[in-house]
């Protein structure tokens, strides 16, 4: 839980040129849960980076820093929000004719968390719930999870020293606006960096739990895992339990084990150090990417990447001839037909 010191509430949309704070007269509980639980579900949140700001003379920095020792509040949260409207005017610019910024509510929490000062910048979702008047619960602020468009969350110690600044977007990659044009910061981590970390962590799990289980499973699984890393742009850490949540296994002992293999799959950034949502560089797995299978004297197939729907392309088989497996391939049914 949270103890909120102040907060403030900024519409922000662009389309309509709409920028205005909200003025509140008194506290107001609703909200205040509302904000604790909108924090909560930022840290439950399985998609966020580490970012560090690259000057402490930077705008944003410099005046958090300045409300972390006393000064006025409604001068730099004013001067926050300002920026973020300036850099999403930029942003429009940039994108006319192409997309249209969402509107939202940019709302700035500073508050305390046992002995660690709290500081939260998040966009949200205009969605009827909260009235964004009165801060009653009818009708304005989403209550609904997935609420969250963009969000910071930075804790600092008793010094006023960073411990931790986490990033996080609803869409795969974060925007660059956000983290640069608005925030003025980078990752920690680089992204080659993060994706053999995560990479390389997973498939060791898969190793450990699921090939002893089942060959059969972990080669699907892994089949899947290839095919994410290799297919897309950006890690996004619940989309890749989400492949294993879906997963319909080949064998008994594989679908009992499961369970329990997601939840150590769940333990594994903060236990490998790597980020859950960041942009994927492959350079350093693009061999692991890869499979060769031995069929037969002078025969081999090759995996070269994560196969779609490989249990429809690739199936085994048994006749009184022995074993088998059955390619489904126009190309290869063309090269080797009879004439």
């Amino acid at each position: 839980m949270i103890d909120i010191k102040n907060f403030c509430m900024h519409t922000i949309d662009i389309e309509n040129e709409v920028f205005l704070r909200k003025s509140f007269t008194s506290e107001k509980k609703d909200f205040s849960s509302y904000l604790n639980t909108l924090i909560e579900e930022i840290l439950r949140n399985e998609k966020g980076r580490a970012y560090s700001f690259l000057s402490d003379t930077e705008e944003v920095f410099s005046c958090i820093n300045e409300i972390l020792k006393g000064g006025d509040w409604e001068h730099f949260s004013e001067k926050i929000a300002d920026k973020l409207n300036r850099c999403e005017l930029d942003k429009q610019k940039k994108v006319s004719g192409i997309a249209t910024l969402k509107r939202g509510n940019f709302i700035q929490v500073i508050g305390k968390k046992g002995d660690r000062i709290v500081c939260v910048l998040t966009k949200v979702e205009n969605d009827p719930y909260i009235n964004e008047d009165s801060l009653d619960l009818s009708s304005g602020l989403p209550i609904k999870k997935n609420r969250v468009q963009k969000s910071c969350y930075i804790e600092f110690d008793e010094n006023l020293l960073i411990v931790e600044m986490i990033l996080s977007d609803s869409i795969p990659k974060i925007s660059e606006y956000w983290y640069s044009s608005f925030l003025a910061s980078a990752p920690v981590t680089e992204s080659q960096e993060n994706t053999k970390k995560a990479y390389l962590a997973i498939d060791d799990l898969l190793k450990r739990k699921i090939k002893k289980t089942s060959d059969t499973d972990y080669w699907y699984l892994r089949n899947d895992l290839n095919s994410y890393f290799a297919n897309k742009d950006a890690f996004v850490f619940d989309e890749v339990i989400e492949i294993f949540n879906s997963y319909k296994a080949e064998s008994k002992e594989t679908s009992d084990t499961l369970p329990s293999f997601i939840e150590e799959l769940k333990e594994l950034p903060k236990k490998k150090k790597f980020d859950t949502q960041f942009d994927l560089d492959t350079k350093d797995i693009s061999t692991r990417l890869r499979r060769k299978i031995i069929l037969d004297s002078n025969i081999e197939l090759r995996l070269t990447g994560g196969i779609e729907d490989i249990k429809k392309k690739i199936k085994p088989g048994k006749d009184e001839e022995g074993e088998f497996i059955k390619i489904y391939s126009k190309e290869g049914y063309n090269a080797f037909k009879n004439e």
